[in-house]
């Protein structure tokens, strides 16, 4: 019986992943300037807002905004260069994983063929697809 690998040692691939977007929003008060003032109060400081006035920033407590995570969907994550390929046969069932030089070999990421696609159109197009199943 031969085994027959999707991809080879060296070839580019795009991966696909299911995330949950992170978008960055600037604080409403602060917008973000993250700038304080001391006052010598025991907790201390207060922030100045875009707008001139003062007061302990009610929204980012200093941090400048904050994340807001979108919904989750299926989004292309980069190309990678296969480094490792692992196949296995069990019984009639056939996995096929990969390894990649740009996540580590041997004790990086491992990475199922459903995952991995030879061009970032046909990447796309499978996250297009699963992400209108999944909606």
């Amino acid at each position: 019986m031969k085994l027959m690998a999707t991809y080879d040692l060296g070839d580019k691939v795009w991966l696909i992943r299911q995330t949950k977007p992170a978008v960055w929003t600037p604080c409403a008060f602060c917008g973000g300037s993250k700038k304080y003032i001391e006052y010598g109060y025991n907790d201390g400081t207060k922030v100045i807002g875009k707008d001139g006035t003062e007061g302990r920033c009610p929204q980012c407590q200093g941090h400048g905004g904050k994340t807001i995570y979108l919904e989750k969907g299926w989004n292309v994550q980069g190309e990678l260069t296969i480094g490792q390929v692992t196949m296995m046969k069990r019984r009639s069932e056939q996995e096929e994983g990969y390894m990649c030089h740009e996540t580590g070999i041997g004790s990086g990421s491992y990475y199922y063929i459903k995952d991995l696609y030879p061009t970032q159109e046909d990447a796309q197009a499978e996250c297009n697809e699963r992400n209108t199943l999944t909606s």
